[in-house]
């Protein structure tokens, strides 16, 4: 856990205020853990959880060569991730997910269909940016439906802010990709505005908006159940720039 007192980033850069003060953006939703998902997690998590705080040498034991580095936040059942990890091989994939029956699921997952090019991070995503990440060493970020609580007295919850995002942008590469999805439109609007005051990270579409590009990921189980309840879908890209 992070400790209230100020302390030092790896990059030298002191923590925010908001981040030092540990509010929660993220609840541990236990749910209905089945005892094949439970078996997972003891049996499976202590292969795939990550070890070290370099991340590329933390694939090294299992894959020959690494050429990129992703990082999911709150990747749910891994649906999305267990796909991109299958088509891109040499690509290291981490997944940060606090519930466990989703990991359960997603180490199954894994395991069924053979991956070595996955690791989980099982605490909160601040934890692994501001301790365990090195800056320039993420090539893409995925944030993918993020709880929007959209109650105004609990939007100091969300997890996407100013200070959260100025670290995402300190540990991509330049060039990096942050992708983030909602179908909140006040949460997507909420989001735009925060990325104006981060000028490390640029968004990818001209004037600032939406993203209308090519999809740069598979559809989430969630996300096929908005769109078919006619829903709207916000994405937004962007990319990391030198200092």
């Amino acid at each position: 856990m992070l400790e209230p007192e100020s302390f030092t980033l790896k990059s030298g850069v002191e923590t925010p205020n908001r981040i030092r003060s540990r509010v929660r953006t993220t609840v541990r939703r236990e749910g209905r853990i089945t005892k094949a998902q439970q078996q997972a997690i003891d049996e499976l998590l202590p292969r795939y959880r990550l070890k070290s705080a370099d991340l590329r040498d933390d694939f090294s034991a299992s894959m020959s060569s690494v050429s990129q580095i992703v990082v999911e936040v709150g990747f749910g059942d891994g649906d999305v991730l267990l796909q991109m990890a299958a088509s891109h091989p040499t690509t290291g994939f981490v997944g940060i997910e606090v519930y466990r029956p989703g990991i359960g699921r997603f180490l199954r997952g894994a395991k069924d269909a053979g991956l070595n090019n996955v690791r989980v991070f099982d605490q909160d995503g601040r934890d692994f940016f501001a301790q365990i990440c090195t800056p320039d060493s993420i090539d893409e970020i995925y944030i993918l439906f993020p709880d929007p609580w959209p109650k105004k007295r609990h939007h100091k919850r969300r997890l996407i802010q100013k200070e959260f995002l100025e670290i995402c942008a300190n540990r991509l590469k330049p060039g990096g990709l942050l992708c983030i999805a909602t179908d909140c439109e006040d949460y997507a609007q909420w989001i735009l505005d925060e990325l104006t005051t981060v000028p490390a990270l640029q968004n990818a579409m001209p004037g600032g908006d939406y993203y209308h590009g090519e999809a740069l990921r598979p559809t989430t189980k969630y996300e096929r159940k908005a769109l078919d309840s006619g829903a709207a879908v916000y994405n937004i890209v962007c990319n990391a720039i030198s200092a």
